[in-house]
């Protein structure tokens, strides 16, 4: 039985706040979808609603905002338009029709549902979706508002489909060996016989209906030239594990196939003989020569897409970004412009501006910067290695090896307002300093096991804590002379942050956990989810605050209940830092990944249900930290303003002017406003009220 979904359409557009990509400036999200609409323009799709565009040909991309967080798994731009299609992970299908600026969600189906693959072969109108986990097809005419839910014969792992030169005849691929073909636009479809067992990727018809390849799991390739009649198999050399996409060159019989383990091989007799085309250390999934033999892209993990020039003889990575070690650490001491961020390989990274640019200072180690502290303003500071070298700077720029712990270190602490510092590590290694760093002694530790962080709150030399691996919190009254054992309740700790007073503190590792007597006790708050936390921010107050690793997440009732935050970033983040009251925060992770939030990090996304023919119309939103002004009327006539909550309750009157409202909790909400005495001209904004 056929059956017809009439898609829900939501229109994504380009504006929100939440956290934006510093640093690559495209992205570390895998990509999993290029298509070009000609020579310059090309586009890619990836994970957490990651879309990227170039304009000249592939060398340099850049991120284009969208305000979903999706993973988007396949690409489409069809007729060389500006209109394109991306099919997503929850059952969605997105379409753009001004070049990625803004983009249509399309719910196709209303449970969970992969779209690893979209076929539009003629138009922008008339096309295909290729469902998943669990398997099925659907077919567009009006440009994806509605979509055909088509019979097929039973068929799992569906992975492509090809649709060579109309909606007519077409290819699905999948487990088991599985190949069909329809030849009535997938109202009805024939199972061909593959002579194989294995779960097939790759299906590629480029020149007609009748001429196609076929790849999969094994190292050989099936190669029809009589419409999928028969299948001659063709081996292709070992090591390149499964094939994940294939790449025909339009005009020619020039074919590429990528697979898991990064290998790239070509044919140049349509896929009779195969031979090396290059090597990439990471996961390949996508390979694309849109316009010619010599100039094509492939991409994968961790955001990075490489361009050949020459036929595939040599591939260059054009998303390149001038730091790539992964990032643990990052501080800015006194506000949002000037800050630094530490990582792997000896990295210290530096901005003035705000995260617009970072400057690479030298540690002159390898070794990964283990911990990062300025307690003094934006020049003077301190860090540590995984080897237990100790430095320290006067100027923000050059940095001096000060001491050397017996083991490497993982964390380190100086007080705001003291000469006295702290650092920890593996093995029980513990230094301390009591003149600014320029000598560093090395005491008899709390415990024999690693200990991952050290925490002394502001103004506090003598009383501070740290945490060891196994759990354990250990306390010290008397600047390291003796300690007290404590139990976390965790099984494992990575922070430890006591960010105001001796009193309360979070721990931080598997879960995480509060102490409100001074580490005495220590009750879960966030039990573990299998994502490790490693870093906390609480930037004015022991409620209100931040924490980062697997995940990002955030609290204004000290940990009662957590919010996770969107940060369209799959890799974690083992860095937070948070500038007071500005709501400005910044965070870094793996392959040198640097984000900053704006309005506390909250994510806005803007939506709408459709209003009339197709038009969709969208609320104003005015962000608001503390307080929110409201502007006279330009014709000086009365004006009636309230606040009203998400069920529609009034919870303030507003006047001309600024009006505080830092006592609401942080949320959406609606102004209601209206001019004149017969209060005509009404209009409605939408509020977001940030910490």
């Amino acid at each position: 039985m056929l059956t017809l979904y009439a898609a829900s359409s939501l229109l994504c557009s380009s504006a929100g706040a939440g956290w934006q990509w510093l640093s690559p400036r495209t992205t570390t999200n895998s990509i999993k979808g290029i298509s070009f609409v000609g020579n310059d323009t090309g586009y890619a799709a990836g994970v957490w609603g990651t879309v990227l565009r170039t304009c000249d040909a592939g060398s340099t991309w850049t991120l284009l905002p969208t305000t979903f967080s999706n993973d988007l798994m396949s690409l489409q731009f069809p007729v060389g338009t500006r209109v394109g299609y991306a099919g997503g992970d929850s059952g969605q299908v997105y379409r753009t029709a001004d070049g990625g600026e803004t983009w249509t969600r399309h719910q196709i189906v209303s449970h969970p549902l992969e779209v690893p693959d979209l076929c539009f072969p003629r138009d922008d109108l008339n096309g295909y979706a290729l469902g998943a986990y669990p398997d099925t097809i659907f077919r567009t005419t009006d440009g994806g508002q509605t979509w055909l839910h088509l019979p097929m014969p039973g068929l799992y792992f569906r992975k492509q489909l090809s649709f060579p030169v109309s909606v007519e005849t077409g290819y699905v691929v999948g487990g088991g060996g599985t190949i069909l073909k329809t030849t009535d636009a997938g109202n009805s479809w024939q199972q061909l016989s593959s002579g194989t067992l294995s779960n097939l990727r790759v299906v590629c018809f480029p020149r007609s209906p009748d001429s196609g390849l076929v790849a999969g799991e094994d190292t050989f390739v099936l190669r029809t030239t009589d419409a999928g009649a028969t299948w001659q198999r063709c081996p292709v050399p070992t090591g390149i594990g499964d094939f994940i996409d294939a790449a025909f060159v339009p005009g020619t019989s020039t074919s590429y196939l990528v697979g898991f383990h990064g290998s790239i091989y070509r044919s140049t007799d349509f896929g009779l003989t195969w031979a090396r085309a290059g090597q990439i250390s990471e996961r390949l999934d996508v390979i694309q020569f849109p316009t010619g033999p010599d100039t094509g892209y492939i991409a994968g993990g961790a955001g990075r897409i490489y361009r050949t020039t020459d036929a595939g003889q040599s591939w260059r990575m054009v998303t390149a970004t001038p730091h790539t070690e992964h990032l643990l650490y990052v501080v800015f001491p006194t506000g949002p412009d000037t800050g630094y961020a530490a990582g792997f390989q000896g990295t210290i990274l530096k901005t003035t501006d705000a995260g617009v640019t970072w400057n690479l200072q030298d540690l002159q180690t390898s070794s990964a910067v283990s911990g990062l502290a300025f307690p003094a303003g934006n020049d003077s500071g301190y860090a540590c290695d995984a080897w237990g070298n100790l430095y320290l700077t006067w100027d923000g720029e050059s940095w001096l090896s000060t001491g050397f712990a017996p083991y490497g270190l993982a964390g380190i602490c100086f007080p705001w307002g003291t000469q006295v510092g702290y650092a920890c590590g593996s093995d029980g290694s513990l230094a301390k300093t009591t003149n600014g760093g320029l000598q560093w002694t090395y005491p008899s530790p709390p415990t024999n096991e690693d200990m991952m962080a050290v925490s002394f709150p502001p103004g506090q030399s003598d009383t501070g804590w740290v945490a060891a691996w196994p759990g354990l919190v250990y306390k010290t009254t008397n600047g390291g002379g003796t300690w007290s054992e404590h139990s976390s309740g965790l099984a494992y700790l990575n922070g430890l942050l006591f960010p105001h007073d001796t009193r309360t503190g979070y721990a931080l590792g598997d879960g995480i956990a509060k102490t409100t007597d001074g580490g005495a006790t220590w009750t879960l708050k966030r039990p573990s989810s299998g994502l490790s936390i490693y870093r906390a921010s609480f930037p004015f107050g022991n409620d209100t605050g931040y924490v980062s690793g697997g995940e990002m997440l955030y609290t204004t009732d000290g940990g009662e209940s957590w919010t996770t935050q969107v940060t369209r970033c799959r890799n974690e983040l083992p860095g937070v830092w948070f500038c007071g009251r500005t709501g400005i925060g910044y965070a870094v992770g793996a392959y040198g990944t640097i984000l900053k939030a704006t309005e506390g990090g909250q994510w806005i996304e803007e939506a709408g249900p459709p209003r009339g023919a197709g038009r969709r119309e969208h609320l104003p939103t005015l962000l608001v930290c503390g307080v929110l002004r409201l502007e006279a009327a330009a014709d000086f006539r009365p004006r009636v303003a309230v606040l009203l909550d998400a069920a529609g309750r009034q919870v303030a009157d507003l006047r001309p002017g600024p009006n505080d409202v830092s006592r609401l909790a942080p949320g959406v909400y609606f102004m209601r406003q209206a001019s004149g005495v017969e209060r005509e001209a009404s209009s409605v904004t939408k509020v977001v009220i940030v910490m």
